[in-house]
């Protein structure tokens, strides 16, 4: 055997001429090359066309062939005048609108809501449609994430304030 001794500062060590990998380390290195491959062949955009936005909207908008069925033109808010529904309405609108609408409905990223005229119709049906669909410009759709139930009382905390 070709073995040598180091002698440093007194401390003694024996070094094998022939120094080999622990099997663990290789193990977990070619491990971790083959998920490193994986991960750049499954998620890097130009190889595989995924992106968060995709996923996103694979995840929250998958019922979008059925928010283009609904046809609000043949539906009145079963809610107006509904206390309780605008109340919960508020509620909605605090979670999900006043980001871009205000909390008291005077605008920001989003046009106020205190209006007598409205871009796209201001009775129940345009308004359903505007909130579930969504408008090209920035409205996003909420039909997935609110529900019909939920937009109408929406729709009549929005209505309340424009009395």
């Amino acid at each position: 055997m070709n073995d040598k001794i180091h002698d440093f500062d007194g401390i003694t060590e024996r070094q094998d001429t022939k120094t080999k990998i622990p099997l663990g380390l290789l193990i977990a290195a070619s491990g971790l090359l083959i998920w490193a491959f994986y991960f750049f062949i499954t998620y890097f955009p130009p190889i595989s066309g995924w992106s968060a936005l995709k996923e996103y909207e694979s995840k929250n908008f998958k019922n979008a062939a059925d928010i283009n069925q609904i046809k609000p033109a043949e539906q009145a808010n079963p809610f107006s005048e509904n206390i309780e529904a605008l109340e919960d309405g508020e509620e909605v609108f605090k979670e999900n609108c006043s980001g871009c609408h205000g909390a008291k409905l005077e605008g920001g990223v989003g046009p106020a809501l205190l209006k007598k005229k409205w871009i796209y119709g201001g009775d129940d049906a345009s308004l359903f449609e505007t909130v579930s669909k969504g408008r090209k410009g920035g409205m996003p759709p909420f039909e997935s994430q609110l529900g019909q139930k939920k937009i109408w009382k929406v729709i009549t905390f929005i209505q309340s304030k424009n009395k």
